[in-house]
């Protein structure tokens, strides 16, 4: 697991500062100017992951693994039983009951590992699960079931958090300084603490723990303020330009606090977190993660459409009606670097969404503040851009904050 966990940080590590420098590129080389159709296709495109991911397990198995066992789709059943199974295991756990009855079983050959994973025949293998029928109809009864749909509320609900807390973000580097912005946005991490005290039953209040995750803020304060307007000339100027800062300052801050929100929402309601799921391994987990980003997706899409049709018939002629996604004006080249900003997101949030199913929501809410020392090293080595001693400074205290709450969760990092 420590492997695994090592892997999954070091992988949205690049991945995000890949988004990061693929976004800033875009913006300030090819002057792309559409912030709402990346936050629309970036979260939109979670809807593919899942099912990218069962065709690639299914197909492994069935050409690598195992190429003489079964059909290929009786694989891909079995993917989605997995994730109604775990569907089931939460919606239990969160005081329901599930009446679902075993009307049919996988196949013994592939299915005998995963019932010893739920504890033998305790938790039902849902109906669709029959090798004469048609893997859509299969999928149409898989997203019907209670589970399934009870799961889908809460991430929809999920969805609205994250959209709002995006839109919070674009929103703000109009009215403020960007390095504002970026520094209190970083802040999301203290917040997420505060909820998981208070939302999670296997999180409590620890010194270390809350002076590791203000040490990793005070440090990105370091890293953004000691890169501002000391070094230019115009910082009234600059400030001046900015009328409405206390507002923007205020809105970003309502968004961080919303990111913080939504880490600790997804571990209570959309993670297998009770001692129930101790025989669910790593992969099963990151498994289901990738299932729920989907289900994301797919509210993510409801929602951001819905949101432009309804600008698009009731503010047709306003300046917001023309820059929502305007395709009409974007290059080819745009159109590459957007794809490649779009999958690295990709990656980088069902790392993100694993990491936080199998350890902490604060302790990879901290970890993703340690892209900003790989940006300052990523953007000195390539577009030789300095570093500051403040901004060294503040990278040593970052990476000690994030030592510290290491130390506090290894327990959840190495356990089984």
């Amino acid at each position: 697991k420590i492997i695994f966990v090592s892997f999954l940080f070091l992988v949205s590590l690049i991945t995000f500062v890949s988004q990061t420098e693929l976004v800033s590129y875009s913006y300030n080389s090819l002057n792309f100017n559409q912030p709402f159709l990346l936050l629309y296709l970036t979260h939109c495109a979670w809807i593919i992951f899942w099912f990218l991911q069962t065709i690639l397990i299914s197909t492994y198995k069935k050409f690598v693994n195992n190429p003489n066992n079964d059909s290929l789709k009786s694989f891909i059943l079995n993917e989605i039983n997995l994730a109604y199974q775990i569907s089931n295991l939460i919606y239990n756990y969160n005081g329901n009951e599930e009446n679902t009855t075993n009307n049919s079983n996988v196949n013994d050959n592939d299915n005998d590992n995963d019932n010893d994973d739920f504890g033998g025949n305790n938790y039902m293998n849902i109906k669709i699960a029959t090798k004469t029928s048609s893997i859509l109809s299969n999928l149409v009864v898989f997203f019907k079931s209670t589970p399934i749909l009870y799961m889908s509320f809460y991430s929809f609900i999920l969805s609205i958090i994250l959209n709002i807390a995006a839109s919070t973000w674009y929103i703000s580097m109009n009215l403020t300084t960007s390095n504002n912005v970026t520094a209190i946005y970083n802040s999301s991490p203290f917040f997420a603490y505060i909820f998981a005290i208070f939302l999670l039953k296997n999180e409590f209040f620890s010194i270390l723990k809350v002076s590791s995750v203000l040490m990793a803020i005070f440090g990105i304060f370091i890293v953004i303020y000691s890169t501002n307007d000391n070094k230019d000339s115009d910082t009234t100027s600059t400030y001046a330009n900015k009328p409405h800062q206390l507002i923007g300052n205020l809105l970003i801050l309502f968004g961080s606090i919303l990111y913080g929100y939504y880490d600790v929402f997804y571990k209570k309601y959309l993670c297998p977190t009770s001692d129930n799921y101790n025989s669910l391994n790593s992969m099963k987990k990151a498994n289901f993660s990738n299932f729920i980003m989907t289900l994301i997706g797919f509210a993510s899409f409801i929602i951001l459409t819905l949101f432009v049709l309804v600008v698009k018939i009731f503010f047709y002629n306003s300046h917001l009606s023309s820059i929502l996604l305007n395709l009409s004006i974007i290059s080819s080249k745009e159109w590459l670097f957007i794809s490649l900003s779009v999958s690295s997101n990709l990656i980088f949030c069902s790392a993100s969404l694993i990491l936080m199913s199998i350890t902490s929501p604060v302790l990879t809410a901290v970890s993703s503040i340690l892209t900003i020392i790989f940006v300052g090293i990523i953007e000195w080595i390539f577009f030789k851009i300095g570093l500051s001693f403040g901004q060294i400074l503040g990278d040593i205290v970052v990476l000690l904050g994030f030592i510290g709450l290491t130390i506090t969760y290894w327990n959840d990092i190495s356990s089984d």
